[in-house]
């Protein structure tokens, strides 16, 4: 197993889980609360966690793990 350092990880999760949602081809909602923030409508949110999921799995399947597990 390839251990890793657990914020560069979860940046990779991250990353992986983008360039997934993207390859959907399907809309990317974005909505402003009343602070101003900017962040995904919950569909959109929904499927990005799907991808993050997916991201993990793909991580482990390359026997690639954070340091801290």
């Amino acid at each position: 197993m390839i251990k890793i350092n657990n914020d560069i990880y979860v940046e990779a999760k991250c990353d992986i889980a983008d360039a997934l949602l993207q390859a959907q081809g399907l809309p990317i909602i974005w909505v402003k609360d009343e602070h101003g923030n900017q962040r995904m409508d919950e569909e959109t949110q929904l499927r990005f966690n799907d991808c993050y999921d997916s991201a993990e799995c793909l991580l482990y399947n390359l026997n690639i793990e954070p340091e801290d597990t």
